[in-house]
């Protein structure tokens, strides 16, 4: 996704001082875009005492969360990012209590785009590129990109070297391994898979690019372009590129040439073609999240734990590593913690200071998208103990993250899909 953010100051002059940096917005409400807005993510500058957007960044860290109190929101905005002013007048007139969207980016390209006079930017500060008049205005903006020796426009380096950047300058940490095309699709999506060893794919560093020349269907539909950019020198083995496609170029003797934009790496694989896809060698394939081919609760389980599916090992070390990192912060607060995991209580941690008392469940995840499962156990307690917080560390073998919920908060924003059911079969 792509957005326009307003800011009243003046902001940093050079790429070195805008990255040393985070930005967050401070809210009542869930407002847009607080459950949209993710890593990868363009965003435009505009900066209103010069009334033009001065910057275009991408988005290498995304934090959101609640917090009760504005000592609540320092530390954790503190634990997340580091130091900041926390007497700034933004955060001084802020909800005292509400809604935290924080993250930081990676300057792209300085720019000078002076604002259309009729456009009005919402009272937020954000607005959706997608918009008439966001278009025409970032319509002016032009990027340059080295030419080919064989003509037309191409990257300057190497596919590999233009996707970094997803985390601090350098690619994510522990990307997701997937066994089977279909787990990298949502319900109801179909997915073009495209096999390449990456020659023909182009791809600029603002995430913009073209697929290289396939023969096609142009009326087939699909909702988004999968690349499975073959390791090489392997037989086996590729990184997966996910994007989205805008148009193509063609037909020349049936090819058709794909614009392509939000490119980002997703995970890997360490399957080939055939067994990635389960169809033949063709180097095209379509593929829906209702097809057959893999089971639609094996596939969404491995997606919300970030493939947390893929081996006992893999899981135990996530899991060990979120309750190492909960009890560390507990500690640091001043909490005496004490582990109840094998007790079966419904929580993991006890943790007490003073006469408080808070029942702590610890969900691990190796991904950024705070999505897991939640035993029948555990949502009894969340609902009916006012006791109990829930601690989600994404992240957990990299940079962790705490997303740290009580119970109501965690009834009110958690939004539960059921994977599978019990079932007793009863005979006359």
């Amino acid at each position: 996704m792509e957005y326009i953010i307003s800011r009243n100051s003046t902001l940093p002059t050079t790429s070195q001082e805008f990255e040393a940096g985070f930005r967050f917005n401070l809210w009542s409400r869930k407002f847009w875009p607080y459950e949209k807005f993710e890593i990868g993510d363009l965003l435009y500058w505009y900066e209103t005492p010069s009334r033009s957007i001065v910057w275009k960044t991408r988005t290498v860290k995304v934090d959101r969360f609640i917090y009760q109190s504005k000592d609540h929101l320092c530390e954790m905005l503190k634990l997340r990012f580091g130091h900041f002013d926390e007497n700034e007048p933004y955060v001084v007139k802020a909800p005292e209590q509400g809604y935290c969207l924080a993250y930081e980016s990676k300057a792209l390209q300085r720019l000078n785009v002076p604002k259309p006079d009729r456009l009005r930017f919402p009272q937020l500060g954000w607005l959706s590129t997608e918009d008439t008049l966001a278009q025409e205005w970032l319509s002016q903006i032009g990027v340059e990109h080295e030419p080919s020796r064989e003509g037309g426009t191409l990257i300057s380096c190497s596919v590999e070297r233009q996707l970094e950047g997803s985390a601090s300058g350098e690619r994510a940490k522990d990307l997701t391994t997937y066994l089977n095309g279909r787990e990298l699709l949502q319900p109801g999506e179909t997915g073009l898979f495209i096999c390449t060893d990456g020659l023909n794919l182009v791809v600029h560093p603002d995430g913009t690019g073209s697929s290289g020349w396939w023969v096609l269907n142009p009326r087939k539909r699909f909702d988004r372009v999968l690349i499975f950019k073959r390791t090489s020198g392997r037989p086996d083995g590729a990184e997966i590129l996910s994007a989205r496609c805008v148009g193509y170029e063609g037909p020349e003797e049936r090819r058709y040439n794909l614009r392509l934009i939000n490119i980002r790496h997703v995970g890997t694989t360490p399957r080939n073609w055939r067994e990635f896809t389960g169809g033949t060698q063709n180097p095209i394939r379509y593929l829906a999240w209702d097809n057959a081919g893999t089971d639609p609760v094996e596939a969404l389980i491995r997606r919300a734990i970030g493939a947390g599916f893929g081996s006992p090992d893999e899981n135990r070390r996530v899991e060990r590593a979120a309750v190492s990192y909960v009890t560390e912060w507990y500690d640091s607060q001043g909490w005496q913690v004490l582990t109840v995991e094998r007790e079966n209580r419904g929580y993991d941690l006890l943790c007490t200071k003073g006469g408080q008392q808070e029942h702590v469940e610890v969900k691990g995840i190796r991904g950024t998208r705070p999505t897991f499962i939640i035993t029948a156990s555990e949502l009894a307690r969340a609902t009916s103990d006012k006791a109990f917080r829930l601690c989600v560390v994404t992240e957990a073998l990299g940079d962790p993250h705490l997303l740290y919920l009580e119970g109501g908060q965690f009834k009110e924003r958690a939004v539960l899909t059921p994977l599978a059911y019990r079932a007793e079969v009863h005979f006359p």
